[in-house]
């Protein structure tokens, strides 16, 4: 019987003292688990906030490490053993540098308490910077400012007309009146306002005619910016557009009648040619449609190559010599010219023809 009552003391010792020691483990308690910077402005810089602590335990806390979800997010925390009782902080700075819009940050809390990892989070709004004036108008000329110098039409239908608008800013304190030097016949400018005020931007207009020039395909040009009457060194424009025929419009019966370009060869290789050299190649092309096919236009990728075909216009199944000439002058290694062929065909307006090989010393 004194065995068994021994025993049974025994075990409640134990169950005490593991009692004991659970209560005597550190406790970590934050007044909260979340803050909410709210909306703020960017330009505010970096933003923090302290989540303090207390320790509801018998033994002393020791925060292990503190890790972020963002490098944006820096974290300071109490280093010394936080006593029981005491309070200890985690200190959280949200950088917004160049991060406009929602943000939601955590904070992983690593301890040697009971609840040894606890979560913490910041979230809030970033008010973008607005845009400084140099990056609306990166470009500058004497004392204009435009959004681009780079002015693309796209795809133009050869009989509509196409209209482009850019930006500008007159960055001076007196009117500006602009225009634009040495544009061709096809393309028409307007600034509006003109003159356009100290400090205001205005808008440059332009609207391009293609059935007033006779180039087909991608088509560029350099127009001279004349501010009051003078020339800024250096101050141009450029122009593109790649002009089409629009064949959206055609009926099947249209499409079954409509001409067809066929090839001899899509391709030639002259092989190992010295320095010098001059290749020459003829290509035939046929039209196997069932009306007449125009050639509109050859266009080459380098000036060291020309194309030439000896007809422009070939009734239905009749076929023309193309010769292409490569002049490898000044020319080294391996070499890929493309010969572009633009036609009134509505399957394949364009199609291509490559001379390769390799120019030796």
């Amino acid at each position: 019987m004194k065995r068994v009552f021994f025993s049974a003391m025994t075990a409640l010792l134990a169950f005490a003292i593991s009692i004991q020691a659970q209560t005597q483990k550190p406790k970590i308690n934050f007044n909260k688990l979340e803050h909410d910077f709210g909306t703020f402005p960017e330009k505010n810089g970096p933003q923090s906030y302290t989540f303090d602590f207390v320790n509801l335990g018998r033994e002393p806390i020791v925060i292990k490490q503190v890790q972020p979800s963002c490098g944006c997010t820096t974290p300071e925390f109490s280093h010394e053993p936080v006593l029981p009782g005491k309070k200890g902080f985690v200190k959280v700075t949200y950088d917004p540098a160049n991060r406009p819009g929602i943000f939601t940050k955590t904070i992983v809390v690593n301890s040697n308490a009971e609840n040894s990892v606890v979560v913490l989070t910041i979230k809030g709004t970033v008010q973008p910077e607005p845009p400084k004036l140099e990056e609306i108008y990166p470009v500058k000329f004497g004392q204009v400012r435009f959004s681009s110098t780079y002015i693309t039409f796209g795809n133009v239908d050869f009989k509509g007309n196409a209209t482009k608008e850019v930006e500008l800013y007159n960055d001076s304190s007196s009117p500006l009146t602009l225009t634009l030097k040495d544009l061709p016949s096809c393309i028409t400018s307007t600034v509006v306002p003109s003159p356009v005020a100290p400090g205001q931007k205005g808008v440059l207009q332009l609207v391009f005619d293609p059935s007033k020039q006779k180039e087909w395909g991608y088509v560029s040009y350099i127009a001279n910016v004349i501010e009051n009457g003078k020339q800024s060194a250096d101050a141009r424009i450029s122009i593109a557009a790649n002009i089409e025929e629009n064949f959206a419009g055609l009926t099947p019966e249209q499409l079954a009648k409509a001409p067809s370009v066929t090839l001899s060869e899509t391709a030639y290789n002259f092989g190992k040619v010295k320095q010098g050299t001059k290749i020459s190649h003829v290509f035939t092309i046929s039209n196997s449609g069932k009306s007449d096919l125009i050639i509109r236009s050859v266009k080459t990728s380098c000036g060291c190559t020309v194309a030439e075909p000896e007809k422009n216009l070939l009734k239905p199944g009749e076929s023309t010599s193309m010769s292409v000439n490569f002049d490898s002058t000044g020319r080294e290694g391996r070499q890929f010219k493309s010969v572009t062929i633009i036609t009134n065909t509505p399957q394949n307006p364009r199609v291509s023809v490559n001379i390769t090989g390799e120019v030796e010393l």
